[in-house]
């Protein structure tokens, strides 16, 4: 799969970017990337975030 995919395929990538612009999903943190250093950035951030929460 990739970008395209949740894109253009199965659209549920705008999909959700709609439940979070209208404030359903607020706190959604919501990527979509088809490299592989982007994903790891993207996730060591995440992690960082859910340590600070904690």
């Amino acid at each position: 799969m990739g970008k395209e995919a949740w894109t253009q395929q199965m659209p549920v990538y705008p999909l959700l970017k709609e439940f979070q612009a209208c404030n359903k999903y607020k706190n959604l943190l919501l990527a979509l990337s088809d490299d592989i250093d982007e994903i790891i950035d993207k996730l060591i951030k995440f992690r960082n975030h859910i340590e600070k929460i904690d």
